[in-house]
């Protein structure tokens, strides 16, 4: 078969299909997801001296922003917040333009 003709006997459309095929996660996967920085949480991002900030605007156009700094500019300010210094950059401002359209993001 020639590239660029192949065809697929399955297209996966929902969720269902796609458990179906993947199966489930397990328990204890499941048992480490959280809604607040852990201890190990925090001292991963203590560590850190990358990190990427997706975003999306009103219309839903996705961006995705480097930030890099030393280990420890990204400071956890609660159980839920995290502080991420602004660089100078190329000024562009897609995540702050996204995050006021968009809160969720924020």
């Amino acid at each position: 078969m020639n590239p660029g003709t192949q065809t697929f006997a399955d297209i996966v459309t929902t969720k269902w299909q796609l458990r179906a095929i993947r199966g489930q996660p397990s328990h204890r996967l499941l048992a480490k997801q959280g809604q607040t920085l852990d201890s190990h949480c925090r001292a991963f991002i203590a560590k850190t001296p990358f990190v990427l900030i997706p975003s999306a605007d009103r219309a839903g156009a996705m961006d995705v922003s480097p930030k890099g700094n030393p280990p420890g500019c990204v400071r956890v300010l609660d159980d839920a917040t995290l502080a991420i210094p602004a660089r100078l950059s190329n000024r562009k401002v897609d995540t702050f333009a996204n995050v006021l359209q968009n809160t969720r993001d924020g």
